[in-house]
This record gives structure tokens, sequence and C-alpha cells, in this order.
């Protein structure tokens, strides 16, 4: 790789939905995690907008996309037709994959556990009427379980035989590829020369003098990623902390788990919804007051000098 994304592995991190719906710089659908044996085809997941058929895996919904039935007097709707039938074209895309798999492949019950899931929600969607930050945080649901189907894929296909069976060179790095850090050389090493993006980290102190530096590079920020919480009314009403923990098993478990909503609560009336909207529907990437993009890349980049090697 001849780029570095920023590392968010070292620290605990609490684990809340942003919103968008997904879960800012921790998140291993939007940003390279530490790999984790039990979710090893997490470094698979396409990175955004790198498959046109797969577009609808990261739309962010909006107030048009919101449809309240006529003469409704509460805020409960469902999501625009034309947008469902995407997740159902998707899902329909993904499964005459899946069914090309040879069937004794190890891990299959995982991927059909998660097709039905899939399928799950999109019903969901399309039939039960929700408010709009529930939709949100459905929709996000939906399309991590998507791409997870599409990485679980990649690796039964591509990437799995090449670790049963090494190639005698590397294989070009797969640029949609996620792919993860590490500080295992010997997983390192493996992913290498399978073809996925992996970047090994170090303390500084156990990095030789003697080491070649073929080019210094600096960190490559996630600077699209939402860091706000949702909000409503110009308040935040933000979703519920899943765990808080450092990078690793249980950060990819509880990235999976499914959020219950809030159905059981009585919702707004309709005439709250127009000015919830406003300032929910546009998510910005930042929370509260910041500096400026510029000179909080110039910040961060003096304190960047680390012991990263992409590979």
């Amino acid at each position: 790789m001849d780029y570095v994304p920023e590392p968010h592995i070292f620290d605990d991190q609490e684990l809340c939905a942003r919103a968008d719906g997904r879960f800012g710089l921790v998140d291993c659908f939007q940003w390279p995690q530490k790999y984790d044996r039990d979710y090893s085809f997490t470094i698979c997941i396409p990175r955004k907008d790198s498959i046109l058929s797969h577009e609808i895996a990261w739309y962010t919904p909006t107030a048009d996309d919101f449809i309240i039935p006529a003469g409704s007097k509460f805020a409960v709707g469902t999501l625009r037709e034309a947008k469902v039938k995407a997740f159902e074209q998707l899902l329909q895309l993904l499964r005459n994959r899946h069914h090309h798999l040879p069937s004794q492949s190890s891990g299959q019950h995982i991927l059909r556990y998660r097709v039905r899931v899939a399928q799950h929600e999109v019903v969901r969607l399309r039939r039960h009427p929700l408010v709009f930050q529930d939709l949100v945080i459905f929709i996000a649901q939906l399309q991590r379980t998507l791409l997870d189907i599409h990485a679980m894929l990649d690796y039964f296909e591509i990437v799995r035989p090449l670790l049963e069976n090494p190639p005698s060179k590397p294989v070009h790095a797969n640029p949609t590829w996620m792919g993860c850090f590490t500080s295992d050389t010997q997983i390192c090493d493996e992913l290498y020369m399978a073809g996925v993006p992996v970047w090994l980290f170090r303390n500084e102190h156990f990095i030789s003098p003697t080491m070649n530096i073929v080019n210094p590079v600096r960190f490559t920020f996630p600077d699209h990623i939402v860091k706000a919480p949702y909000s409503e009314n110009g308040a935040a009403k933000p979703f519920q902390c899943l765990y808080r923990g450092p990078a690793g098993v249980l950060r990819h478990f509880h990235t999976r788990r499914p959020y219950q909503g809030t159905l059981d609560q009585a919702p707004e009336p309709v005439a709250a919804l127009s000015a919830a909207h406003a300032s929910s529907s546009q998510p910005s990437s930042r929370g509260g007051k910041q500096p400026t993009q510029k000179q909080s890349r110039a910040a961060r980049e003096r304190a960047s000098a680390g012991p990263c090697r992409g590979m």
C-alpha cells in the first residue's frame, strides 16, 4: 500500500451510532480496524463507493425519503419505495453469488444466517412504520449486514484459498477491500501474499534502526466519517452506547449487535417532524465546535509520526 490510514485501534473507545446511524471512527464498515481471526472476513468489506452496483450500501436517508401516510397524526412512516427496491436488488445480487458457493464450504452457516437477517431487515423497512430516528439506524444496520455478506463471499471465494495455498509471489492488492491493521508479522505476511491491504504496527522501540524506508508518508485521515451524535430540533438524541473498550473481537461483535428501536414509545406528532429533519437529515462529519479541516489536519499531522508500515 502506498498510504497509511490514521489508526483508531489503540485506545478504549465508545461504540455509539452517530447522526448517520454508523459508528464513526471505530466502524469496521467505514475505516480499517484491528485484525481478529474470529472476524477475519472483515478485511474484505468494500470501501465506500468502490462498487457501483452496491451504491445503496452507503446511502444516508433524508427527509425526502421518509414517507408518512396521508392524514397521519404522528411522525411515523416508511422508506421510499425506490430505496427499498434498491436494497432488495442488492440483496438478490448477493444471494445469487451465495448460491454459487460450494455447499461444503466452511463458514456457510454464518453466511446463511446473515442472508436471513438481511431478508428480515428489508421486510421491516418495507412493511413496518418507524420514526425517522429508527429509520436511520435500521438502514445503517441493513447496510452493515449487506456489506458483511459481500465481505464473506469475497473472503470464501478469493482470500481463503490463497491463505490455504499461498502463491509464490504476492497477489496485487485489491483496492476495494477495507484491509486491516495488525501487530502479528505472520498474519501480515499471509494477508500481504493474498493481496489484502494490511498495515503492520509496532512500538517505535522495536523497529530496527537498519530498516529500509522506501517512502515516508503522512497519515490519510477519515475526514468523510460522521462523528456528530444524532439530533432533532437542535437537541442531541444520542443512540445507546453498545460497547466501550479496546479494538478486537468484542468491538467487532458489538458492531454487529442488533438495534431494538423505540417501537415501545409514543411517537411525536407530525408537526414536530419538519424541524427535526432540518437538523438531522444532513449529518455533519464533526460534532460541536472544532477547528477547520485544514487546521485540524495540520495539528494531527504534527502528531502523526508513528511506526506504521504499509505492505
